[in-house]
């Protein structure tokens, strides 16, 4: 069998896998799990030396391969294993960052009861449907997927959210398939429940900071996890996003309201995650700009977690995704994260957006 010289090589790079797992994951259990993917009968004809390459990134990354943590997953794909990341991963690497307390996503079938309130109080409602029996392959069928959404509490106590429709896992799905010449991968076929959920995580990307003051181990598991993007079967969301054009009981004429069509939260209130296009509304030609006056050069200083949850909120009105205005960030100041943007920058940053929001108003 291709996998019979697995545990051979993993212990050939058992010192290369204790340098790269952080002190939180045991070498040995690591091992174990690692060791077990050779017996799993959906790799056979995956080479030891890919199931060896996913072992050495999962131990990269600060997470367990296998087990009941599901923190990855290794799923052959063009006859080769890749490693998979799912959301609890993610959600694990952001909790032992700091960053948050907890987080939880869920896939949202015909039959649910299911309401999205957007608006200054956004808000997910979701009872599922437990009486109606369900066997897995109508689970896994996306003619009953509504979508799925994921609530993440954050350090500071207030919570964000997303949701994606049907419509846009699937816009997704279909961008994998491009960049892979056709095909979409294992974990789309076969486990289209959680690559909803996986979605929908992805979304609050950018809503997640982490706290201040953080220790060394925190910093290392908030690194381990900006890293935590598969290539091979994710996309950048933000350019794939679509109206929630299949919400329970929406219309294609009465979508929910978005942020833009909203009106501005009360200064102070906290940023949440809004399904609004990646494409932000121009500013109507002649429109005055608002906010505040640019500050002078010279402050350089950096800006506080406030200003960069205001900024947040100011992109989320303007009809920008958090993943957006990162994007925006790095681009226009050379800035990776929020947290590195001068207070001047803010300034200038903040008349655009609110610039942007005036505009769709009109």
């Amino acid at each position: 069998m291709a996998n019979e010289s697995l545990p051979t090589l993993l212990e050939a790079h058992r010192e290369e896998i204790k340098g790269l797992l952080p002190d939180y994951i045991d070498l040995e259990r690591f091992l174990i799990n690692a060791r077990s993917l050779a017996q799993n009968h959906l790799l056979a004809n995956c080479s030891a030396q890919t199931l060896l390459n996913c072992a050495i990134e999962a131990a990269r990354r600060g997470l367990e391969i296998g087990g009941p943590n599901k923190h990855c997953a290794v799923v052959p794909f063009k006859q080769s294993a890749i490693l998979i990341v799912q959301w609890q991963g993610k959600a694990f690497l952001w909790t032992r960052a700091g960053a948050i307390r907890k987080l939880i996503s869920r896939p949202v079938y015909k039959g649910d009861q299911f309401r999205l309130i957007q608006g200054d109080e956004d808000r997910i409602e979701h009872t599922p449907d437990l009486d109606t029996p369900r066997a897995p392959s109508w689970l896994n069928d996306w003619d009953n997927i509504v979508g799925a959404y994921a609530i993440a509490w954050l350090w500071s106590g207030e919570k964000v959210h997303s949701f994606v429709s049907r419509a846009q896992v699937l816009r997704v799905m279909e961008s994998v398939k491009k960049r892979n010449n056709g095909v979409a991968g294992f974990g789309w076929n076969d486990w289209k429940p959680e690559m909803a959920c996986k979605t929908a995580v992805h979304r609050l990307d950018g809503f997640i900071q982490p706290p201040p003051n953080w220790s060394a181990a925190q910093i290392d598991a908030w690194q381990r996890a900006s890293t935590n993007r598969d290539d091979s079967i994710d996309v950048s969301f933000s350019e794939y996003d679509d109206v929630n054009d299949d919400l329970p009981g929406a219309k294609e004429t009465q979508r929910p309201a978005s942020r833009r069509e909203s009106v501005i939260p009360p200064t102070g209130s906290k940023p949440v995650a809004s399904s609004s296009s990646a494409h932000p509304p121009q500013p109507a030609t002649g429109t005055k700009p608002s906010g505040p006056s640019p500050a002078s050069p010279a402050d350089t200083s950096r800006i506080p977690m406030e200003r960069q949850d205001n900024l947040i909120e100011d992109a989320t009105m303007a009809g920008w995704k958090a993943s957006g205005l990162l994007k925006h960030v790095k681009e226009r100041y050379g800035a990776g994260n929020l947290d590195q943007l001068t207070n001047a920058q803010a300034d200038e940053l903040t008349t655009e957006l609110r610039a942007m929001f005036a505009g769709s108003q009109t």
